[in-house]
């Protein structure tokens, strides 16, 4: 079992690379999360003028999801950038960061984009009554896992990069 003060130097590495990769760049152009909800909060837009307010909590629910992925995926070719051209990836993971720790800190760092859109949507969910604390805590574990498994999506396909042109060829998928 991890003593105490491995776990809190785990933390603060994890808190390290997410600030680097995550708070930083935010800090710098908080518009940059803004783009990540304009796809979804025009579908908003779009199936509640044609379609009806009825299909509304399934579209602010997929605007979470969509935003959680759009900013994950993005994982890919930040990960590829760091390895292959920067190549801090052999750095962070050789130095006592660990690439467990360097993996979560990025993942997290890239989930800090998308807060201001899915927050967005969760305010919206609760405006029109859809958000219960059921439902809430449903939604947040989803957001989890589907941040868990896309940030694990985007470190395999990174790895398989040998050259920074591929990510144009692989980003799509």
């Amino acid at each position: 079992m991890m003593k105490l003060k491995e776990m809190i130097r785990v933390i603060k590495s994890i808190y390290a690379v997410m600030a680097l990769f995550g708070i930083m760049p935010f800090k710098r152009n908080p518009f940059w999360s803004l783009s990540y909800g304009i796809t979804p909060l025009a579908l908003l837009f779009f199936i509640n003028l044609y379609g009806g307010s009825h299909y509304l909590p399934y579209v602010l629910i997929g605007g979470i999801i969509t935003i959680t992925v759009a900013t994950t995926i993005s994982l890919e070719s930040d990960a590829a950038f760091l390895r292959i051209v920067l190549k801090l990836q052999g750095m962070y993971v050789a130095s006592p960061v660990g690439p467990l720790t360097y993996s979560l800190g990025l993942a997290i760092g890239n989930l800090i984009t998308a807060l201001p859109g899915i927050l967005i949507f969760f305010i919206l969910l609760q405006v029109y009554g859809y958000l219960t604390l059921y439902s809430g805590m449903i939604l947040l574990s989803c957001i989890g896992l589907t941040w868990a498994l896309v940030s694990a999506l985007a470190f395999l396909i990174s790895s398989f990069l040998n050259d920074i042109k591929d990510l144009w060829t692989y980003g799509p998928i």
